[in-house]
């Protein structure tokens, strides 16, 4: 389970194939550019919407390994031209001086995601990854199509999927484990996600911004680090340095309005960061087509379905993006630019009739939208945002819990994100200023996607909307690199000041992020299961087994707040994930619990045949070093009856399997 070491360069570069062929396309696309900082940045978060989209597409029809094959061959003939029209007409890099400076924060920056990435499977560092993301992938893997919900088998898991399937044709095509792949096509997606915001601001502005613009996507964060000496303001308490490196950065970098640094969102869930890649390159891609830059009836085709990929991997990037696409239309409109304009709205248009092709949440939607209902539109809650209120747990820098929503201009946020504010104000007046109206397209976006929480509301699950709330932060950062540019160029009265303000501003805005940098080793300081080896060898045997196999988990999670915890030693995470088993227990309350949660709970308790039969539970997945002697009993008499058969016993009989017997077995 954990990988070879040619298991990472397989996977790393079957990943980078996608990239490899979306450069080519912009190379097409975009006949009379050279310069490999735009033409990277269109092409590699493109290269990814359009992998995502065409194995999702593909999937429906073909088995795992002949869509990934088919998508990944095209990209490697793409990847061939590159390389072979590169020999006569090369690309040109012109980073100047700073070109050390640039490959030396981007390979720290992806050095520190893949730590994250790492943490988040082997170490606690959050669950979603180890739990649902890569747990998906590897059910993929073994031929879950359609994607039945790895905690809820009878319920098809339809949102959010595109990074895991895509995680899963990297595995299949490398011949490596879910964990190797994951991990390449996290890095691939970072390093495409922030190219692909550089190349978009200089599109609108120059090259200084443009990598200003992506290096503060990366480290952009809540202003936590201003309560570690003594808290400066009303509600922020002061910590000590020892709970700090307790807690490690993800609590340091945890924003109480609902939002945290780029970094966080690799061990929560890397799939968001497969979105925004390819979001950044369709980003990029619409910033040529309204500058005249770009062939519109190609770009249209290609950016349409690689926008399209965005919907099935990261449904809420989708309408943020939708809306910045369409804001600029009306200026180009009046502008005279009215085929610009139209090449915009056909994008838009392109791409939701084409995220109708596979299946997802947009497509589930637009088949019954019933299905959303869950979803209401209320404007009570205009211009507020959620809070860490949402949590049963406090925050680590908040003494009193207002509620769960603020203001989005209230105290409480200044206080954690004030530099956001400040950016997506003061870009707007530079746009003014310059007369350049492209110069507030990142502010505006983003203030939009402030505001979605305010009017939409998920009564299921109300923090869901935090995702919003963290794509229009992100969407700060480049407006942040627009304002500070222009501080830093200010050649009027008060330059020393303006100079001041904007370094006043980068250090507001990065300074948790260096902060938690000291405190990276913790977060791979102990693994989360202190018996690893036994539970990867019982994962192993069963993914060895018929797909699929259901279990019954002994001791296990009933809730989801269990779900999230280290229950056990983690052991629930890595059945499902390594060992592809189905738990019907019952996930939140977004889906299906009530059919699952009492009979689950009642076969934990009691092992009745009735209940596992009803569950259709095929194997008993035992912790023998954390069952209780009830539990320990229970199980023996279950086996002197005749009604579990032990399968597999670790080496060190921390682990142990049953299978279920049926009359059929007696």
């Amino acid at each position: 389970m954990i990988a070879e070491p040619y298991e990472y360069f397989t996977t790393l570069l079957i990943a980078l194939l996608p990239c490899a062929a979306g450069l080519q396309i912009a190379r097409w696309l975009f006949p009379h550019e050279r310069r490999l900082l735009v033409l990277g940045g269109v092409g590699l978060g493109v290269g990814i919407g359009l992998v995502t989209f065409g194995i999702a597409a593909l999937v429906q029809v073909v088995p795992l390994t002949v869509a990934g094959a088919a998508v990944n061959s095209l990209s490697a003939l793409l990847a061939a031209r590159l390389a072979w029209q590169w020999r006569s007409d090369p690309l040109r890099v012109n980073l100047g001086r700073w070109t050390w400076l640039v490959v030396s924060l981007l390979l720290l920056i992806l050095f520190i995601c893949g730590v994250e990435f790492v943490s988040s499977i082997w170490h606690a560092n959050t669950h979603e990854n180890l739990l649902i993301r890569l747990g998906l992938a590897a059910h993929f893997l073994a031929g879950n199509w359609p994607p039945a919900h790895p905690w809820e088998p009878d319920t098809v898991f339809f949102y959010r999927f595109g990074a895991p399937l895509w995680t899963a044709a990297v595995a299949r095509l490398g011949g490596a484990d879910v964990f190797a792949a994951g991990l390449s096509v996290t890095l691939v997606s970072v390093l495409a996600c922030l190219w692909g915001v550089a190349a978009a601001v200089t599109l609108l502005t120059d090259k200084s911004t443009g990598l200003l613009a992506g290096l503060l996507v990366a480290v952009a964060g809540p202003q936590n680090f201003l309560a570690l000496p003594n808290a400066p303001f009303g509600e922020l308490t002061a910590s000590s340095a020892q709970r700090l490196v307790d807690i490690g950065p993800a609590r340091l970098q945890e924003g109480y309005v609902l939002g945290e640094s780029f970094q966080q969102l690799i061990p929560f869930s890397y799939t968001l960061v497969v979105g925004l890649a390819a979001a950044a390159g369709v980003g990029a891609l619409a910033v040529a087509m309204s500058g005249g830059h770009a062939r519109l009836p190609p770009s249209l085709l290609v950016g349409g379905l690689a926008f399209a990929g965005i919907g099935i991997t990261a449904e809420h990037v989708f309408p943020v993006m939708a809306v910045g696409l369409l804001l600029p239309a009306p200026v180009l409109a009046l502008s005279e630019r009215r085929k610009e304009a139209l090449a915009l709205v056909g994008l838009v248009l392109t791409a939701s009739l084409m995220a109708l092709v596979p299946e997802g949440p947009l497509a589930e939607f637009a088949r019954g939208p019933d299905r959303a209902g869950f979803l209401r539109l209320d404007t009570r809650d205009l211009f507020t945002v959620p809070t860490h209120g949402l949590f049963p747990e406090p925050s680590l820098f908040m003494s009193t819990v207002p509620g769960t929503r603020a203001g989005v201009f209230d105290p409480v946020t200044w206080k954690g994100f004030g530099w956001a504010l400040i950016a997506i104000a003061g870009s707007m007046v530079v746009a003014a200023f310059k007369r350049r109206i492209g110069l507030a397209a990142p502010a505006a976006i983003g203030l939009f996607a402030l505001l979605i929480p305010g009017v939409l509301n998920d009564e299921l699950n109300p923090w869901n909307t935090w995702r919003f709330t963290q794509v229009g932060l992100l969407l700060s950062a480049p407006a942040l690199a627009i304002l500070v540019t222009a501080l830093w160029r200010w050649r009027r009265t008060g330059t020393w000041l303006a100079r001041l303000v904007a370094c006043g501003l980068v250090a507001l805005a990065a300074g948790t992020w260096l902060v938690s940098l000291t405190l990276l080793p913790g977060v791979v300081r102990t693994p989360e299961s202190p018996v690893l080896a036994e539970e990867l060898a019982a994962a192993r045997f069963a993914s060895q087994l018929e797909y699929p196999q259901r279990a019954l988990l002994l001791p296990g999670p009933r809730t989801f707040n269990e779900l999230s915890s280290s229950m056990a030693d983690g052991m629930h995470k890595y059945a499902v994930t390594f060992g592809r088993l189905q738990v019907p227990m019952g996930f939140d309350n977004r889906g299906s619990r009530e059919r699952y949660a009492d009979v689950y709970a009642r076969a934990q308790d009691e092992l009745a045949p009735e209940d596992l039969s009803a569950l259709e539970i095929d194997l008993v997945y035992t912790a023998q070093n954390h069952l209780s002697p009830e539990q320990q009993v229970m199980l023996d008499r279950a086996v002197a009856h005749n009604r579990l058969a032990p399968m597999f016993t670790s080496l060190g009989g921390a682990r142990r399997i049953y299978r279920v017997l049926g009359d059929d077995d007696g």
